[in-house]
């Protein structure tokens, strides 16, 4: 796992005049991966006559790591293989796969 992520709960309070958005709850701090979907499929879509690819995305969290549930978000914080996923956020958009797996695979979406 190459990146490092806070997970949780967030707030936007007001922080010397300034709408700032605090950590609440911490639920994981620690090593994660940020992929493609499962698949690593491309999905096509007909949207408006035009046609769309799409491709899920996930974090995989260690299976010892507290489960997340949907609406937390993850912030990421550091990564030793792509520099561009630092400052990213994203929603947990549902449940993990689970069972017999080496991580926790989140489905998520970026938050913009």
């Amino acid at each position: 796992m190459t990146e490092t992520i806070v997970a949780g709960t967030w707030a936007m309070r007001t922080v010397a005049g300034k709408a700032t958005r605090v950590l609440v709850t911490e639920k994981y701090s620690g090593s994660a991966r940020v992929a493609n979907g499962a698949s690593r499929a491309v999905s096509d879509r007909d949207s408006a006559s035009q046609a769309v690819a799409t491709q899920d995305l996930r974090v995989d969290l260690p299976v010892a790591a507290p489960m997340l549930t949907d609406g937390d978000e993850i912030d990421v914080t550091g990564s030793t293989s792509d520099q561009s996923l630092v400052g990213l956020t994203f929603e947990v958009t549902g449940i993990p796969d689970m069972g017999q797996v080496t991580a926790h695979r989140y489905p998520v979406k970026e938050q913009t």
